[in-house]
Parts: C-alpha cells; sequence; structure tokens
C-alpha cells in the first residue's frame, strides 16, 4: 500500500494533466459520437449475435503473450502467489496462450485446464492443446468443471460483453473459492478492450458472490519492475468460505475498498497520447 501511495503522489500533477485533456476531449467528441450512435448499435448488435471474442484476437496477440517477458512476469507474479497458497489444481479462464498455465505446470501443479475461445492455429500455445477448452467466455457453463483449488482470469473481463460482467464472475465463483483476478481499468490501452471498469466494480460483483478482497499482490507487485504493470496496477486475490480463513490466518487483510490508482507507466502512456 506504501508502494501504492508513492506512486500517486509522484503522478499526482500528470494526472490532473491527462484527466483534464480526457474532458476536454470527452466535450469535442459529443456530437460526433452522436451521429455515429446508430452505426455503433448496429455493430454491437452484430457483436452480441456473433458472441466470439476469438474474432476480437490475431495472431499478434498470443505471440506476445508467448514473450520471454511475458512468461517472466506471470512467473514472479506466481512466486508471490506462492507465499500464501499453494494449489494443486489450477483453472485460467482466458488463459490466451498458456502464459500462466504454463508457468503453474513449471511449479509442479498437474491438475491445469484453461478455457477461451481460441483463434487461429495453436503453434503459439504454451501447453499442451489437451488443456484448452474453446468456449465463449461471455456465456458459458461453469457447472460441467469441477471445483478447482485456484481459478485465474487475468486481464479478460475487459473484452467481454458489458451486460456479460455478472454472469463471468459468478461463473468464476462456482469454479473455486480462491480467484486470482485483474482486468482493465478506464482508459487502459489494448486490443478490444469493450469492458473497462474500476476495480471497485469487480470488488463489488465478487462481494455479491459471497467473496472478500484481499488486495496483497499489489503492493509486492510494485517493486518489482520485472512484472508487467497492468498487473502491478490491478490485480487482486479474493476468496470464500475456508480460503478465506486461510488467507486471515496468514495475517492478510480483507479490503473490500482497495485503492484504485493509475500506474506510472500508464499515466506516461497516457500523456503521451495527448500531447501527440
Amino acid at each position: 500500500m506504501a508502494a501504492c501511495g508513492i506512486i500517486l503522489s509522484s503522478c499526482k500533477n500528470l494526472i490532473k494533466k491527462c484527466f483534464v485533456y480526457f474532458v476536454k476531449i470527452s466535450k469535442s467528441t459529443n456530437n460526433k459520437q452522436q451521429t455515429t450512435n446508430n452505426k455503433q448499435q448496429t455493430t454491437n448488435n452484430k457483436q452480441q449475435t456473433t458472441n466470439n471474442l476469438g474474432q476480437l484476437y490475431n495472431k499478434s496477440d498470443h505471440e506476445e503473450q508467448a514473450t520471454i517477458s511475458a512468461q517472466k512476469s506471470a512467473r514472479l507474479i506466481l512466486e508471490i502467489v506462492k507465499k500464501y497458497f499453494m494449489p494443486k489444481s489450477v483453472i485460467d479462464i482466458g488463459c490466451g496462450a498458456g502464459t500462466f498455465l504454463k508457468c503453474w505446470q513449471d511449479m509442479g501443479v498437474k491438475e491445469l485446464k484453461g478455457l477461451d475461445l481460441y483463434s487461429g492455429d495453436f503453434e503459439r500455445l504454451l501447453v499442451s492443446k489437451d488443456l484448452l477448452d474453446i468456449v465463449d467466455l461471455n456465456n458459458f457453463s461453469a457447472e460441467k468443471y469441477p471445483k478447482y483449488d485456484m481459478a485465474i482470469s487475468l486481464e479478460v473481463a475487459e473484452h467481454i460483453q458489458a451486460n456479460s460482467s455478472k454472469m463471468f464472475v459468478n461463473n468464476l465463483a462456482k469454479l473455486s473459492d480462491l480467484i486470482l483476478f485483474s482486468a482493465a481499468i478506464p482508459f487502459q490501452p489494448g486490443t478490444a478492450h469493450i469492458n473497462c471498469r474500476p476495480i471497485q466494480f469487480w470488488v463489488d460483483l465478487f462481494n455479491a458472490a459471497g467473496f472478500d478482497c484481499f488486495d496483497c499482490i499489489r503492493p509486492a507487485a510494485m517493486k518489482n519492475k520485472d512484472i508487467e504493470w497492468w498487473y502491478s496496477q490491478n490485480i487482486m486475490l479474493f476468496a470464500k468460505n475456508q480460503k478465506r480463513e486461510m488467507l486471515i490466518a496468514k495475517d492478510l487483510k480483507i479490503d473490500n475498498s482497495p485503492l484504485f490508482f493509475y500506474h506510472s507507466e500508464h499515466v506516461k502512456m497516457l500523456l503521451g497520447k495527448a500531447f501527440d
């Protein structure tokens, strides 16, 4: 939490400038937005009809996930998680190229499953394709899967339809009592970010599903520059029942109102766009 405070303090003026910029942009595009509402509605209807997340990705997205830096970042995050709990089984919802599954596998986890609407070939998949189930993340049946020691869904929920957010969280809740979760926040760049939300939005949905939030990963991640900034900014651990009591027994505190902030690297990207 101290590390987050430092980032907030050092970036205060930058964030203020960035906010002013986006207010100006919002005002200047109101008329344009009004004239394109019909076109946007048509696009939304088509997207809702096809309901195919796989069409939003291309080969380069999976190549990026398979990079050495992405794997290093995943491994470092899971090393933090291991301090609190070492699962024997893991399911990754929105697993992409399988970066986190591969890291769990390297750490000795035997029972693994990945869910995604994978597009293209499997040449960039980091784990056996036998571990992957192709599903529609907007609307899949969690009941067909057993309960896992841990479920993870990292930088995925921003890609699903807004009206599927509650269903998505409820499906995660059915898969495990311990969930490692992150999702892009407003103005976070990326491919097909159609559902970027403040962290509190997701915390409230998890609370409604019986989970409490533990903001124990971000402080450690913020100290490591080798961890990609979007994880340091967004990643949370959610737990209920015995898993919640286990984390409390390790002196972790429930925090159902976690700090919302923009990582310094995120701010630099936003300001770069502001002054282009």
